[in-house]
């Protein structure tokens, strides 16, 4: 069943996505950190073959894909979806503070020492 839990804290929503079998991601968003957020947490995404989720979730590793828009497509989608809960933090912190601080220093490092 579905259940509107309606304004839940943080610690809330992390424990819902540790509790979560998948996380449905059914819009077209540039980035999409709800996606991130849930594959943080060891939650795999089932998600459209579109837009932001394109460049954080890993095919076969970290969710599924659909590209049909109807229920029997997202259906294959999370039947196919991986289980990997470490694969799945491992894949956000691709997006993590200390990650994008790294990155940021080697080009502003390489830009200055060109």
């Amino acid at each position: 069943g579905v259940e509107f839990l309606g304004r839940i804290t943080d610690e809330e929503l992390r424990d819902l996505y540790r509790r979560a079998r998948l996380l449905v991601f059914p819009q077209i968003e540039d980035f999409g950190i709800m996606a991130v957020e849930a594959q943080a947490c060891g939650c795999p995404v089932v998600a459209r073959n579109a837009g932001g989720a394109l460049d954080s979730i890993i095919e076969g590793q970290t969710g599924a894909f659909f590209g049909e828009d109807s229920p029997e497509a997202v259906a294959r989608a999370a039947v196919n979806c991986p289980t990997d809960a470490a694969a799945c933090r491992h894949n956000a912190e691709r997006f993590s503070e200390k990650s994008f601080d790294q990155k940021m220093w080697s080009v502003i490092d390489r830009m200055l020492n060109a």
